[in-house]
């Protein structure tokens, strides 16, 4: 371990997706959950962690303009709550989207609009992702492609 890595080092495991305890109460630190479909992944973890490992209901959610949205996105959840004239334009943005693919997408901005329509994008993601990740996404530089399905390029603020 190198001597930045040491100067890091905490007496709790798990950084930033560890549990504090304070006046009996519990607090998880970040927004940090372990999800997979992968089922060598989850024995891995079981297997490693044992009777430590804790199940949590998953429940995430955004909230903007007063109200609560499920995340990950729920189409019907998204319609209803956002009013008919703003479904109308998610709607018509989606199918817009999905009547003309653009697979060739080099920016997040472009990957995103390309699979749900630039309403969605403008609406949820590209404010979501600044604020989560506290990055600025750029909608003109190229991706460095992470992966093949996923492209993002963002910046640090």
């Amino acid at each position: 371990m190198g001597s930045a890595d040491r100067s890091r080092a905490a007496s709790t495991v798990g950084g930033i997706a560890r549990t504090e305890e304070y006046r009996g109460y519990r607090f998880d630190i970040g927004g940090h959950r372990f999800y997979t479909k992968v089922q060598e992944v989850q024995d891995l973890w079981q297997q490693t962690l044992g009777d430590n490992l804790r199940k949590v209901p998953r429940r995430s959610r955004i909230y903007r303009r007063r109200r609560y949205f499920n995340y990950p996105l729920e189409f019907i959840d998204a319609l209803s709550q956002t009013g008919p004239l703003e479904s109308v334009r998610i709607v018509a943005s989606y199918l817009a989207a999905r009547l003309r693919p653009r697979r060739d997408a080099e920016t997040f901005e472009e990957w995103v609009v390309d699979r749900f329509g630039r309403r969605l994008y403008e609406t949820f993601f590209k404010s979501y992702t600044e604020k989560v990740w506290a990055f600025r996404v750029t909608p003109s530089a190229p991706t460095g492609r992470r992966s093949a399905s996923a492209p993002c390029h963002c910046t640090a603020r």
